[in-house]
């Protein structure tokens, strides 16, 4: 059996060799060649295949970045009970290219390559809290050093909004955001508007009686904001996508309201004049917090 993972690696001024990342990471793994323009993998202890190529350019779109970048892809193999764990022996890998690489960097499995399972912004790293990765089999975090963060992150928030006023239309919404926030507007969808650190994109849905769930419908009686989280940039992503949702529920359009972004109890849900926020303090930072306590 075997599970393959990728570890993309890019710089945002400009791109990064994929000659020099090879030829670093092959000597500290103690690989002898004579050619790294054409040696472009490894097997390592015999449990796991290294290989390091350029990225692909839909890869690096998906991310947000322009420039070429390298992907370093490992491909484990479970073997005999007394062979080293393959897992392990990759995060040790990781860990020294995070450290010895200058370079952000975007951690995943390779059937979903944007769900992070780690992420490195500037000299930040961050492991996320709620993969299975970290916790299934062998524990893996001890094999990162010390300095690294173990948080709840997630790329995608929602925040779903009964309407008080059938006459409010998802391009008003956005034309507001845009005005108040000082947004840019999205090429390739009309609906979205662009921050800095995130995208929202506003539709109106209409709720299913049976089931609860939403579906788009122009003139349907829910008001639907999506942001779309860059998480490079995440504490600043969040603190400006919540700016956005307390403006939204200050406006006589909007009634109940429920916001997430992590498959489980709403970050925060209003039933009539009842705001109630989830005991989660990673993600309510007081000063989150204030943001949605009444005045004096």
């Amino acid at each position: 059996m075997a599970i393959e993972y990728d570890l993309i690696m890019f710089r945002r001024t400009g791109p990064l060799s994929v000659n020099d990342v090879r030829a670093k990471l092959f000597a500290h793994l103690g690989v002898v060649t004579d050619d790294v323009d054409k040696r472009i993998s490894v097997l390592y202890k015999d449990v796991l295949t290294v290989s390091v190529i350029a990225t692909a350019t839909d890869d690096m779109k998906a991310l947000g970045f322009a420039y070429p970048g390298v992907n370093v892809g490992f491909r484990l193999y479970w073997l005999e009970a007394d062979e080293p764990d393959p897992n392990v022996e990759m995060v040790r890998i990781l860990d020294w290219l995070l450290h010895n690489v200058d370079a952000d960097a975007h951690f995943s499995h390779d059937v979903a390559p944007d769900t992070a399972i780690l992420f490195k912004s500037g000299k930040r790293i961050v492991a996320l809290k709620d993969r299975d990765f970290w916790t299934t089999g062998a524990p893996s975090l001890p094999y990162l050093s010390p300095g690294y963060e173990y948080r709840k992150v997630s790329r995608g928030f929602r925040l779903d909004v009964k309407l008080r006023d059938p006459r409010v239309h998802p391009l008003t919404i956005r034309g507001a955001l845009v005005a108040q926030f000082q947004f840019g507007l999205d090429p390739e969808n009309i609906n979205t508007a662009v921050a800095d650190a995130f995208k929202v994109e506003v539709s109106r849905f209409t709720k299913d009686a049976a089931t609860g769930e939403l579906d788009e419908d122009p003139s349907g009686d829910w008001l639907s904001l999506y942001f779309y989280i860059d998480i490079f940039e995440y504490d600043r992503a969040i603190d400006g996508m919540l700016q956005v949702v307390r403006y939204v529920l200050q406006q006589k359009y909007a009634g109940d309201a429920k916001f997430d972004g992590f498959n489980g109890p709403p970050q925060l849900e209003r039933t009539g004049s009842t705001l109630t926020l989830l005991d989660e303090p990673d993600f309510w930072t007081p000063a989150r917090k204030a943001l949605f306590e009444p005045k004096p």
